[in-house]
């Protein structure tokens, strides 16, 4: 199984997510009200942020029609939590602890075990 797509449909999931919580905190408390609604749909990170989940459920659906889901599925889970830990840290300034380190290490392994299985 190769892990390059899989990175890429995680990163691309990551960096949606990243968008979409950053235009949510400039949007501040969500409800379904118009105007709450309205801010969304001009709010270029809440945009920007669905258009990249959007093109990465593209892609991860091109690859579950070529693979097995209870391979796929761990490996995009543990890259995305990676990433998304990473993003967090690095622009979102969020904590990072050794606790979190070690879990991304141990995830490492398991991609790895999975990957060749």
């Amino acid at each position: 199984m190769s892990l390059i797509p899989i990175l890429i449909v995680a990163t691309l999931a990551a960096v949606g997510a990243l968008l979409l919580k950053n235009g949510a905190t400039q949007i501040g408390t969500f409800s379904l009200e118009l105007s709450t609604l309205s801010r969304l749909a001009t709010n270029l990170s809440i945009v920007l942020g669905f258009i990249l989940y959007g093109g990465s459920a593209l892609i991860w659906l091109t690859l579950l029609s070529k693979g097995d889901l209870s391979k796929l599925y761990p490996v995009f889970v543990g890259f995305d939590f990676m990433i998304v830990s990473l993003l967090s840290f690095f622009i979102l300034k969020e904590d990072f602890s050794l606790t979190r380190i070690a879990g991304i290490l141990l995830l490492l392994i398991g991609i790895y075990l999975i990957s060749r299985s």
